[in-house]
């Protein structure tokens, strides 16, 4: 568990400035009689006064980088989610846990484009170990919607899925490429 600001605000006021400073040691045996459930150690303390000193001020800096879910109660959300219903799409998943796409994405989804190639490049029968679907709609209006839809299951689910669109007159064309070779 961590610290809140007040925790940490108040380590600095233990601290104390002029004439009157507190040691970490002696910070520390103060803060952990006064919050037995939350312990702390000199380093906590050393760290606090660091980053008050060289940011003036003791909430956590943002991390650089991708956001990670780090909760393991998150993970498992998610997981059972998408157990208990396989073919919900990605985006609502994606949506009500909060996950959203990252400016470097695109560059991330052509490297794996490059890696693809190269791998197909070393190894011809690769492509040949793989499966790929994909699937579009043709609606008599004349759009075109398009969408990759991948169900992950153990054995066939047989599923035929009902939707109410505005356009009810339509063609949906689903091309497979079956495994033909076991990896």
């Amino acid at each position: 568990m961590s610290l809140s600001d007040i925790q940490r605000i108040e380590i600095l006021i233990l601290l104390g400035c002029g004439d009157k400073t507190r040691t970490q040691k002696q910070v520390c045996e103060i803060f952990n009689t006064k919050y037995p459930d939350r312990r702390i150690s000199q380093s906590t303390v050393s760290r606090i006064e660091n980053k008050f000193r060289e940011f003036g001020n003791v909430t956590d800096i943002p991390k650089s980088g991708r956001k990670r879910i780090l909760d393991d109660k998150q993970k498992l959300d998610i997981l059972l989610d998408i157990q208990d219903n396989p073919h919900k799409p990605t985006r609502q998943v994606a949506a009500y846990n909060d996950v959203k796409l990252n400016d470097d994405d695109p560059y991330r989804r052509l490297e794996f484009c490059e890696i693809m190639a190269n791998r197909c490049q070393d190894n011809p029968l690769f492509i040949k170990n793989t499966l790929f679907s994909d699937e579009a709609t043709f609606v008599l209006n004349g759009t075109v919607n398009k969408q990759n839809c991948r169900y992950w299951s153990i054995e066939n689910p047989h599923l035929m899925m009902e939707a109410n669109t505005q356009y009810p007159e339509k063609v949906r064309i689903t091309l497979k490429s079956h495994v033909m070779e076991q990896i």
